[in-house]
């Protein structure tokens, strides 16, 4: 039973001869992932306020970044929103993924975005702070995910040609209108008829099949 379910992800799992672990680069032992802190706590009041008047000394130099996913009825979409170029972006990604990976994916689409706009000083606000943990933890292991260790990659790729990007965490749905409208966007993305071609990780594709199962048997 579980084999057949199997059968339909074979050509869509992520292959490679090594573990993506050791394609990473070393520099992400010794030079960190660059975080910032906003002091901000979930469901503290004045969140909007607070964040708005801690970011001002940031304004002037760099640019700011929002990301975020959505999920609904198996369906996952994410957005990314840059409100002083007026850039929107947003797709739909597999329904097999889990809404951390997706928060990946966005914070990786940023960081593309950052490049190819030769944005060299930018924050990238995000509110899942599962997914800025998977990005800035310096240790590897053979079970990371595919996606955070090409994001580690990417953004030191980045920081060698000069870019100045930040990671930092924001509560989500505190009416910080640049994640309301990347929330907005990762929605939209969600709707969308044809999903992001990625391949997926073999952790995917086993909780996939796992929920399957688990609602035959109900």
């Amino acid at each position: 039973m579980a084999l057949e379910h199997f059968f339909p992800y074979q050509n869509k799992i992520h292959k490679h001869p090594n573990f993506p672990c050791y394609d990473l680069d070393f520099n992400t032992l010794i030079n960190p992932i660059q975080t910032l802190n906003c002091n901000l706590k979930k469901n503290e009041s004045s969140i909007k306020q607070k964040f708005s008047i801690f970011t001002q000394k940031y304004n002037r130099d760099f640019s700011f970044v929002y990301t975020d996913a959505s999920k609904s009825n198996g369906r996952i979409g994410f957005g990314v929103n840059i409100p002083n170029i007026n850039l929107s972006f947003f797709s739909r990604l597999p329904g097999e993924i889990s809404i951390t990976k997706a928060e990946n994916v966005a914070i990786y689409q940023a960081i593309k975005i950052i490049i190819s706009k030769d944005i060299k000083k930018a924050i990238i606000f995000s509110d899942s702070l599962n997914a800025i943990s998977k990005i800035k933890n310096p240790k590897i292991s053979a079970t990371d995910d595919s996606i955070s260790l090409k994001t580690k990659n990417l953004i030191l790729s980045a920081y060698k040609k000069g870019f100045d990007i930040l990671i930092s965490w924001i509560p989500g749905h505190s009416d910080i209108p640049g994640n309301v409208e990347a929330d907005l966007l990762a929605k939209i993305g969600t709707g969308l008829n044809i999903p992001l071609a990625m391949l997926l990780d073999s952790q995917d594709d086993l909780n996939s099949i796992k929920e399957k199962l688990l609602l035959n048997l109900k």
